[in-house]
């Protein structure tokens, strides 16, 4: 047999949507963008990559691996339009080129990308490389164990696999994992899908720290299912919480085939885990001037203190330039120390006609936005080094990957050495201090700005660790960000969740966005956000106004549901009237309308400009439209919706004219706890069809007219015939062709 062909790529992004800095190809071409499989091996087909986990793989099972690019960049804003389009329209042209060829495609993704038109930018891809290839060529994709996973991705993609650890020392290992799996499928020795079980949170209590608290005993339950037969891979996604957007929080997927009723169930019950589980804080974090404080006081001669400053995680999406903790350091008088990175280009700059020893005097850091932790910090000290900031990594994360800081200097201020960079990164290897002087191992103090990575590779130098929270833009504190388009309720930012009724879709949401926001503090950077959110509202209701004019069989007083690909014939209809993102805002307050939703909760068929039905509704969107529509009503009641919502439920199940396991099967992409929603509201179906079959069975044998055959059994002859025709289309629906 010839070897098998496979499409692969890396597209990587954890996009911060609070950060007020776009991403653009630069920053990408600034960490790792190589075009084609040469370049991009050469750089990270060695490393703890999922490139390195493909490329062994490839060689392993002899495949004609087809790489398309790696492209990873810094945590930031969101991706630019010309960004997101230049990236993924390489990798779906790829696939045009080879569609004939290709027997799989295997992917490395993050899973918490957002750009300006897409809050899943995976998802948008994935459907993307679908239309291009079929339901028939299996797609492998591996995921960031931060992920905000959607159906989307658990609908397009057979197989994922995310990391296991935080920090992630295991991508190459992961890679690899998916890759066999894909090899497998490739084969038909399996017949992978991939299920989802979510939770109404911003993420895992702890951020999905794997080297203490509840991830180690909820790991060796995946680890112990994962060794069921027909169960691949089951990942554990913490979420990734500084992204406003729909789809978010933590995730438990199952990569299996067989019983997915069983498989959700046990999705369903880690995620129970993780929800039982939320208030169960490990990390304590101190203020900066606490931290300081711990500084002074730690022993002389038993190996540094490290304190980690969460908030200003560059690896979050946070600026890099906070000078809180730093100011607190000093105004402590904390002696023989390190600090890093300050991400401060200009001061860099500035320093490059100086001499080495100097003294210099300058505003250092706090340049991005003052308002989070803290501004410009005015510093005297002597010019220690001055460098292009290339280095290579040598810890277990991304030991052998080259990286760089951009222009870089190193100041020292008081007996605390600064490393002053031109391009963000967080601190997660001891190389990053080393290879410009700064030895941390022998520093009473290191002071560094990352989350949970540095762990890796300063642990094993520590007598102590301590975290702290210096006001950034990553602070822990979530009620401080303003969140717009989460769904509510979600946790932290609403405490009091009936988690059976969020998984019925009947969880009361806050009364007002203004609730929603409240706890937001003054000084959080949302009044120009609020004023273009209003505009942004305006504008839409001006474009829904002129919509009705035009079309009101299908915006006026009557709503009827829309065709796929509307926003495009709107688009090509009235290019010169309508502006794009103005018309983007409407569609999206229109199909979010409860009017909408009653019209495609009633599974009334989708229509097109002209008025025209087109398009059947899927039995999955009527669902989705039904459970939002009941949740609204719940709200506004005293009275229990849920028996009238399992009415309804079962009514959309015998439209589709679907058995109940196909049912479920089709709508099974959305997520564990939905699965079971479903599971329940058709156990009854499920008994009345066992009787219609039984029906149909004693029916078919007796040779009587139907009339004979109810007066035998004492029945109404409507409900006999009603029920022998229900019996007789399921048994049409099941029948192979």
């Amino acid at each position: 047999m010839s070897p098998f062909c496979v499409l692969s790529a890396e597209f990587a992004h954890e996009t911060n949507t609070f950060s007020i800095l776009p991403t653009r190809l630069a920053q990408f071409e600034a960490q790792d963008y190589f075009v084609g499989a040469a370049s991009a091996i050469t750089a990270r087909g060695h490393s703890n990559t999922e490139l390195a986990g493909f490329h062994d793989a490839s060689l392993a099972h002899g495949w004609r691996l087809l790489h398309v690019l790696s492209a990873v960049a810094q945590p930031a804003g969101r991706l630019t339009r010309g960004t997101f389009e230049h990236i993924t329209g390489a990798i779906v042209d790829a696939a045009k080129r080879h569609a004939g060829e290709l027997h799989g495609v295997l992917l490395g993704l993050h899973g918490a990308m957002v750009s300006e038109d897409f809050d899943d930018c995976e998802g948008e891809l994935l459907c993307r490389l679908r239309a291009v290839l079929g339901s028939g060529v299996p797609i492998a994709i591996t995921l960031d164990l931060h992920a905000n996973v959607s159906a989307a991705m658990c609908e397009h993609a057979n197989i994922i696999v995310s990391y296991r650890t935080y920090p992630h020392v295991d991508m190459r290992r992961t890679a690899l994992q998916a890759a066999d799996l894909l090899q497998r499928t490739m084969q038909g020795e399996i017949r992978p899908a991939t299920l989802r079980a979510h939770l109404p949170m911003l993420d895992e209590a702890n951020g999905g720290r794997t080297d203490v608290g509840p991830m180690l005993e909820r790991a060796t339950r995946a680890r112990a299912y994962e060794s069921e037969p027909d169960v691949f891979a089951v990942s554990i996604n913490a979420g990734f919480a500084r992204a406003d957007i729909a789809e978010i929080g933590p995730t438990v997927l199952v990569t299996a085939q067989g019983d997915m009723t069983r498989h959700a169930r046990f999705a369903q019950e880690l995620a129970d885990d993780i929800w039982a589980k939320r208030h169960g804080l490990i990390n304590h974090f101190l203020s900066v001037e606490e931290a300081a404080a711990e500084c002074v006081a730690h022993p002389a001669g038993t190996g540094p203190i490290v304190v980690a400053d969460y908030a200003d995680n560059p690896g979050g999406g946070a600026y890099g330039d906070a000078t809180n903790l730093l100011r607190a350091l000093l105004d402590a008088g904390v002696r023989r120390a390190c600090f890093g990175p300050i991400v401060d280009p200009q001061s860099v700059q500035q320093l490059q006609d100086t001499p080495l020893g100097a003294q210099v005097q300058l505003q250092l850091g706090g340049k991005t936005d003052p308002r989070l932790g803290g501004g410009p910090l005015e510093v005297s000290g002597s010019l220690e080094l001055k460098s292009d900031g290339n280095y290579f990594a040598e810890g277990p994360m991304t030991g052998g990957l080259q990286r760089s800081w951009g222009p870089t200097v190193v100041l020292r201020v008081q007996d605390i050495d600064i490393l002053v960079v031109s391009k963000p990164a967080q601190i997660l290897d001891l190389a990053q201090f080393t290879a410009f002087g700064i030895q941390p191992q022998y520093k009473a103090v290191v002071a560094l700005k990352s989350m949970q990575h540095f762990r890796a590779a300063f642990e094993p130098i520590a007598s102590r660790v301590i975290v702290c929270d210096s006001g950034a833009l990553c602070t822990p504190q979530h009620t401080k960000l303003p969140y717009h388009r989460v769904p509510r309720p979600i946790f932290p930012l609403d405490q009091d969740i009936d988690l059976d009724a969020w998984r019925y879709g009947l969880a009361t949401p806050p009364a007002t966005m203004a609730e929603a926001t409240a706890a937001a503090t003054p000084d959080t950077p949302t009044t120009a956000d609020r004023s273009t959110r209003r505009a942004g509202r305006d504008s839409a209701m001006d474009v829904l106004e002129q919509l009705a004019a035009w079309y009101p069989g299908l915006f006026g007083a009557r709503f009827l549901p829309l065709k796929r690909g509307i926003f495009q014939d709107l688009m090509q209809t009235h290019s010169e009237t309508l502006e794009r993102d103005s018309l983007k805002i409407a569609l999206a307050t229109h199909t979010r309308s409860t009017r909408y939703l009653v019209a495609v909760a009633a599974g009334e068929m989708r229509h097109d400009l002209h008025g025209q039905a087109v398009e059947e509704m899927a039995p999955e969107h009527v669902l989705q439209a039904l459970l939002e529509v009941f949740r609204r009503r719940q709200a506004r009641t005293q009275e229990d919706l849920k028996p009238k919502l399992r009415s309804r439920i079962e009514q959309v199940y015998e439209r589709s004219g679907l058995s109940a396991e196909a049912f479920l099967q089709l709508v099974r992409g959305r997520d564990g706890a939905t699965t079971l929603v479903l599971e329940q509201a058709l156990a009854q179906v499920r008994g009345r069809d066992a009787k219609d079959e039984a029906l149909l069975r004693a029916f078919d044998a007796s040779g009587q007219a139907l009339a004979e055959f109810s007066d035998m059994y004492g029945m109404d002859p409507s409900l006999v015939s009603r029920s022998l025709e229900r019996a007789r289309l399921r048994g049409t629906s099941t029948t192979p062709a």
